[in-house]
């Protein structure tokens, strides 16, 4: 469950995205901290409070903003040559 939260949830990629995650962060801190679970607590908690949909939810959301940029920057400049 964890995994999805952190990936995405509702997305295609997020669960698996999350559970790669998961597996590289447990190897990394396993093996120099006692008490990796605290850090995946702290990791966890972070993804949940700043990115509410996941990963792929604010990389989707950060894409659309740039989408909309582009968009409005082409039509603003669309009327300054008419």
């Amino acid at each position: 469950m964890i995994a999805v939260v952190i990936g995405g949830i509702g997305t295609l990629v997020g669960g698996p995205l999350g559970a790669t995650l998961l597996v590289l962060l447990k190897d990394a801190l396993s093996s120099t901290f006692g008490h990796w679970y605290l850090f995946l607590g702290i990791i966890f908690a972070g993804v949940a409070l700043l990115m509410p949909r996941g990963i792929v939810g604010f990389l989707l959301t950060l894409y659309d903003r740039r989408s909309e940029r582009i968009a409005a920057a082409h039509s603003a400049s669309r009327e300054q040559q008419a």
